[in-house]
């Protein structure tokens, strides 16, 4: 059995995995969803990621680090837990595909139209599976690695605000708004991945304050989010900031600092670990929902499964307008998955221990319990301890 997860372990997985490519588009989405000074909405689905937190935490308190895939199992009929763990299942590799997809077609767009995106997605897609295998603790120790040699790029983008203006934020608030559900949902989706702390739970150290080191690298995941947009709606006009596919790229291609005009193949590297992450996380997860629905885990079969159905997702001859919408699909299906997990964590009753001890065994003389002995010397042996109780 692999060790368990120490809190700033845990912290960075989370981190690692909730940040993806989506933060090169959210202030993009950010403007044209909520208009001027929309970046108050990052606030606002903050406290809604708190909650859901909240939520999980006191589901893995009440059933004793019990993963939710364990819950289900155990406590829902069998044919509802393998219906749940069927959608579930597909749902993460859905979402193992969105995750690369998302990437290497935004390296293509970026660098050059002739990136044989395809070869590319697949290749990613086999360092990932590769790396799944190796379990969740290797993961984690990976995620650490990457976190320390990408998360001082930070500090660079601080630099930007010598060029923000508070005059670009007007003082006007979600002023041109067109608000979807659709778009709610893609900017709600950069804080997703704090769903697969309900699979980790029997990974975690008891013993360590992961809900805190959770709560830490939220925070920071909130006010990155939170800098990006304040930065694009400071730095671009609102008509702007609302249509450039990638607004954060255009701050360091446009920024009077030089060392960050030459900086966007190294973030998007860095970012390749984000990507290298959360997708080798999803697939792990979903092995584990595989596993629990075998009698006898078929650890080969169930990874090469995963691998097969994400690669035809890659592959599959459909337009990007197609897959765009299957990303917006898998969005909203990963969050009614997460809701009903966390419903499912919170409402389901705590399983009683077992009290049942037997009674009888413990009412019989210590002799009784060996082996080998006959009713009647069974008998002269009780006999014997009540005359001499005290060589027992």
């Amino acid at each position: 059995m692999s060790p368990k997860m120490k809190a700033f372990a845990v912290g960075t997985l989370l981190f690692m995995t909730q940040r993806g490519v989506m933060m090169f588009q959210l202030p993009t989405i950010v403007s044209l969803e909520y208009g001027t000074n929309g970046w108050i909405i990052i606030i606002f689905l903050f406290a809604l990621v708190l909650l859901h937190l909240w939520g999980i935490h006191y589901g893995i308190k009440k059933h004793d680090y019990k993963s939710v895939l364990q819950l289900i199992s155990e406590r829902l009929p069998k044919p509802i837990a393998f219906m749940l763990h069927t959608v579930a299942m597909l749902i993460f590799v859905a979402a193992t595909f969105t995750f690369i997809h998302t990437y290497v077609s935004t390296l293509q767009y970026t660098n050059d139209i002739s990136v044989p995106i395809n070869s590319m997605a697949v290749i990613l897609l086999g360092v990932c599976v590769y790396t799944a295998w190796q379990g969740s603790y290797t993961i984690a120790k990976v995620s650490i690695v990457f976190f320390l040699l990408s998360f001082w790029t930070i500090g660079l983008e601080v630099l930007q605000f010598s060029d923000f203006s508070t005059a670009r934020l007007t003082p006007f608030f979600f002023h041109n708004a067109n608000p979807t559900v659709q778009g709610f949902f893609q900017v709600f989706s950069a804080f997703f991945g704090f769903e697969i702390l309900m699979i980790l739970a029997p990974h975690l150290d008891k013993k360590t304050a992961w809900f805190r080191s959770t709560l830490i690298f939220n925070c920071i995941l909130g006010a990155y989010y939170l800098m990006y947009c304040l930065l694009v709606q400071g730095l671009l006009p609102i008509n702007q900031s609302s249509f450039v596919r990638l607004a954060v790229l255009r701050l360091y291609g446009s920024t009077q600092i030089t060392i960050l005009s030459y900086i966007t193949d190294l973030l998007f590297i860095f970012l390749m670990f984000s990507t290298a992450i959360n997708t080798s996380i999803f697939i792990w997860c979903a092995a584990q929902m595989l596993k629990q629905m075998q009698k006898v885990e078929r650890k080969a079969a169930n990874y090469t499964l995963i691998g097969l159905l994400s690669t035809a997702l890659i592959l599959a001859p459909v337009s990007m307008t197609i897959k765009d919408s299957v990303k917006s699909m898998v969005v909203i299906a990963d969050w009614v998955l997460m809701a009903t997990w966390i419903l499912l964590y919170m409402f389901l009753p705590k399983q009683a221990k077992n009290k049942q001890s037997t009674t009888k065994q413990a009412e019989l003389p210590i002799t009784t319990v060996a082996c080998g002995l006959t009713p009647e010397q069974q008998n002269v042996q009780t006999y014997r301890n009540k005359e001499h109780p005290e060589v027992i």
